[in-house]
């Protein structure tokens, strides 16, 4: 078993370097690095720094002038341990060989074993799920780990009637209660229900032992409690519901942060979700659905022990479970990329009945049983294969936030743009426990940015923004490398603001120009035979009041917080009016001396949504130039 598990922590050390050099797709990573950051500091929350409409953190609460994570603390300390040696890797092997020799553990103790044992914690060494999540900084494979311990612990404890037992699963219950805490209610279930079925005759003698238990659970899920009040007020609402009360189990709106948008989940994309991250489970396994013919020979060559029945609880209690929450469907979105990560759990129990379904194969035919292990191997290799290497060039395709930040001139201010909060688009930039290292990054979420770039006059203020959409970002087989470029960001401060706007024409004849201030729209329709390349070019001024923007200028009265330049094409000029397919943003803080961040951001129409008219960012947009100058 110490192999094993020494292989395991190579395999987690191993996928962090060569998969996941630049991170995972999966923008929780940096937030329990961050969150780790500030425990490291002796802080579970950070100041917003009077600025919490562009400072707050992906996946955070902001209550009191403070933002906190929305995870618990179990994992976040586990990597505490690592920052602390200086090794932040040691935590992810460390978890690794956790989940490995727990696996071990659990198979020799429900089966009694040890080959079962040995090749079930070799088949999860081979199955590309421990690589795909045991080289991120998520929190799967560690709770993966402490559940098998649990479930071991639990079971032994029971069987030996041992009260030291049942106190180490108590706590290991308790750490899961604090690590991943719906996690918990599950393992709690599928072990303490098998339990009570197949010990139904012996309750009372059982119930001698539940003190001891309950008495090693009660202060870790106290403590839980505790970190619970701390943050939200309240020890039994958790901080993922105040960074989102949406963010919750059931039907209806469901939303993962304020600004993204509500999904309404019903119970056909409950099922719908539910399916598909159980069609890609097995690409993660040790023989992809092979793995799983030999798992179903393992259940039923075994039915009449009752240890295959805690196993297959084990296996249904996660897709049970996770049914009703709306995250099984967002999940399922990249459950073909990096797997199910809900249902990580499930693949415990499916190799230690895999390692069952080759005794039994064994015992018919040897030679039957070496062909089965033979074929799993070769199916193994290229499905692993092929993820693995999806993975690696996803990460090294967004090392191009990484690259674009070393070119930061230090002490500065970085606004991330667009993004809606911290982390969300670049994975390595996020602010320190003081919000004064040396960046301080933003977002272009709210004009408030330009009080925080004039409140630091000493640092230099940049723009970070990818070349493509943020919807060409996302976790998708078919994406695309991109540049991520760095700008110099200025804020133009004048009683009158310039908005000079040059676009190429198309090939449709019309071509009109519009300023968007509010909810109020002011077109100029520039010409109506335009030829393709040919430039038209038109300026605006804006100021506080029409006589002093001057003939032709527009007023900006106090309220809107941006300045849109729209650009239709058409066959005539009410169609382009009516068909806007370009769309620039300038952030503006108005009054007697208007402000404005430049540069602003190109956006385009969002195709297929709604029937209403939906921006989205579109990167770059070769031949549109739009710029802001002091009037």
């Amino acid at each position: 078993m110490p192999i094993l598990g020494l292989l395991g922590g190579v395999v987690a050390l191993l996928a962090e370097h060569f998969i996941f050099p630049g991170f995972s797709w999966n923008r929780d990573e940096p937030v329990y690095l961050w969150q780790a950051e500030l425990l490291r500091h002796g802080q579970l929350t950070m100041s917003d720094a009077g600025f919490p409409r562009v400072l707050h953190p992906w996946l955070s609460g902001h209550h009191d002038g403070v933002f906190f994570s929305q995870y618990p603390l179990g994992w976040p300390v586990a990597l505490v341990v690592g920052q602390l040696v200086g090794w932040p890797g040691l935590t992810l092997a460390l978890a690794a060989v956790g989940a490995v020799t727990g696996t071990y553990a659990l198979a020799r103790e429900v089966t009694g074993e040890r080959r079962i044992a040995a090749m079930a914690s070799l088949l999860l060494l081979g199955s590309p799920i421990l690589a795909l999540q045991g080289g991120v900084y998520l929190t799967y494979v560690f709770a993966l780990g402490v559940g098998t311990w649990f479930a071991t612990s639990f079971v032994a404890g029971v069987r030996l009637r041992s009260r030291r037992r049942l106190v180490v699963a108590g706590l290991l219950l308790g750490l899961m209660v604090m690590t991943r805490t719906f996690d918990a209610v599950m393992w709690g279930a599928a072990v303490g229900g098998f339990t009570l079925v197949a010990d139904r005759r012996s309750w009372r003698e059982l119930a001698r032992l539940v003190p001891w238990f309950v008495g090693a659970v009660v202060p870790l899920v106290v403590l839980q409690l505790l970190h619970n009040r701390h943050l939200t007020g309240n020890p039994f609402e958790f901080p993922i519901t105040v960074a989102d009360p949406l963010d919750t189990f059931g039907f209806g709106a469901r939303r993962l942060m304020p600004a993204m948008d509500k999904e309404h989940y019903t119970l056909a994309k409950a099922v719908r979700g539910t399916a598909k991250n159980a069609f890609f489970l097995p690409w993660f396994l040790a023989g992809a659905y092979l793995g799983v013919v030999v798992a179903a020979i393992g259940a039923i060559g075994h039915r009449r022990h009752r240890s295959t029945w805690l196993l297959v609880a084990l296996a249904v209690a996660f897709p049970i479970g996770y049914f009703p929450f709306w995250g099984t469907a967002v999940s399922a979105l990249a459950s073909r990329i990096s797997g199910p990560i809900y249902f990580v759990p499930v693949y415990v129990p499916l190799c230690v009945l895999m390692a069952q379904g080759f005794l039994v194969l064994a015992r018919r035919s040897p030679r039957s049983a070496a062909i089965a292990a033979l074929a799993v191997a070769v199916v193994t290799v290229p499905v692993g294969y092929g993820r693995m290497e999806l993975n690696r060039r996803m990460s090294r395709i967004q090392m191009a936030w990484q690259d674009s930040t070393d070119q930061v001139v230090t002490p500065a201010v970085v606004v991330v743009s667009p993004s809606d909060y911290v982390f969300q688009l670049n994975p390595d930039g996020g602010n320190g426990p003081d919000v004064g290292g040396d960046i301080i990054w933003a977002t272009d979420t709210d004009p408030e940015v330009i009080d925080l770039i004039e409140a630091n006059p000493e640092r230099r203020s940049y723009v970070q923004r990818a070349d493509v959409a943020a919807a060409e970002q996302l976790p998708l087989e078919s994406i695309e490398p991109y540049e991520v470029d760095l700008v110099p960001a200025e804020i133009i401060r004048s009683r009158v603001l310039t908005i000079p706007v040059s676009v190429l024409g198309r090939r449709l004849p019309a071509v009109s120009v519009a300023l968007e201030i509010g909810d109020s729209v002011y077109w100029r329709d520039m010409t109506v035979d335009a030829t393709p390349g040919s430039r038209i070019e038109t300026t605006w001024r804006v100021a506080e009041d029409a006589v002093t923007a001057g003939v032709g200028g527009l007023a900006v009265p106090t309220g809107p917080d941006t300045l849109a330049v729209l650009v239709g094409f058409g066959r005539t000029s009410a169609e382009a009016r009516a068909n806007p397919s370009l769309r620039y943003e300038i952030l503006v803080k108005s009054g007697s001396v208007m402000k404005a961040l430049v540069p602003g951001s190109v956006l385009e129409p969002d195709s297929g949504i709604t029937d209403e008219l939906v921006w989205r960012d579109a990167g770059t947009v070769s031949g549109f130039e739009v710029s802001v100058r002091a009037g």
